[in-house]
Parts: structure tokens; C-alpha cells; sequence
């Protein structure tokens, strides 16, 4: 199965409507600007998902085959310190603010 994983910041969109039906189901649309995670542990994308549902919060399907949860910075962070996942642009991450994390399912 191919897939992607992505974190950022939330979209002003998505910020005010996580919840809500009245949004678009576009998974790409979740993030202002997306950056890639690489999840190791496992080797899989289960292994992601388990991560998430035990580290993240506000869990929500996006589409038929997208996933999406807030988190706060300091789990992303210590995601690459730990080492079950690489994130990119790491440095950048505030580990006070909540960024988005997005599961995509891809064809």
C-alpha cells in the first residue's frame, strides 16, 4: 500500500472547522504547508496509525482513506528524538503550538 504522511500547520479552514461536516474533503487541503513524516517503527503504516491514535488527539476521517489529528510541537519533536519517525524541519517546530498530522492513502 502507498501512502504519505504529512504534519504542518493547520489550515485557517480546517482550524475553524475540525470538527464539522462543512469543509472540503481534500486531504491536501488539512495544512497550510505540508512537511513529510517517515514513520520506521513497525515498518508500516499500522505503525503510524497506532503512534497517532496513542500520541495525538482530536482524531477525524478526512476522506475514504485519510486520517487526521492535531498534536502539540513537543510530539512531534520527540517523535524524531526517539527515532520510531523521521521529521523533517524539526527545528522549526514550536513545541508549544498544535500542528496538524495527516495519514493519506494513496493509489
Amino acid at each position: 500500500m502507498l501512502y504519505s504522511i504529512k504534519y504542518g500547520e493547520i489550515s485557517k479552514k480546517w482550524a475553524i472547522t475540525w470538527e464539522s461536516e462543512d469543509k472540503s474533503r481534500d486531504p491536501h487541503e488539512v495544512l497550510e504547508t505540508e512537511h513529510e513524516i517517515v514513520f520506521t517503527k513497525y515498518g508500516s503504516w499500522i505503525g503510524f496509525i497506532h503512534w497517532a491514535e496513542e500520541h495525538c488527539s482530536d482524531s477525524i476521517r478526512v476522506d475514504w482513506g485519510s486520517l487526521a489529528w492535531k498534536c502539540k510541537g513537543e510530539v512531534l519533536i520527540n517523535l524524531s528524538r526517539e527515532k520510531p519517525g523521521s521529521v523533517p524541519d524539526v527545528d522549526l517546530v514550536d513545541s508549544e503550538k498544535t500542528y496538524g498530522v495527516v495519514y493519506i492513502e494513496i493509489f
